[in-house]
């Protein structure tokens, strides 16, 4: 629902172009933000604390958020 109201003030924001507008939309994203970093930081929490009671688990969990996963290779049929 927040997102949604995000999204209805940034077409507003967009149509009329008034600082008020922008303002409004800044805040609002400003709050969708912070819920999406609270709803993370919750999941991940609950899923270390999950694991904690094996060690590979922990390491598995651990690992997939701490390192980025390599970019994939395009296809390369262009090339030939």
């Amino acid at each position: 629902m927040a997102k949604q109201k995000r999204r209805q003030l940034e077409s507003r924001w967009r149509q009329s172009r008034l600082t008020i507008h922008r303002d409004l939309f800044k805040e609002q994203r400003r709050h969708v933000n912070q819920l999406i970093a609270s709803a993370k930081s919750a999941h991940y929490t609950a899923q270390i604390t999950e694991a904690a009671c094996g060690i590979r688990q922990l390491y598995n969990v651990v690992n997939a958020l701490l390192i980025k996963p390599e970019p994939g290779l395009s296809d390369c049929r262009s090339m030939d």
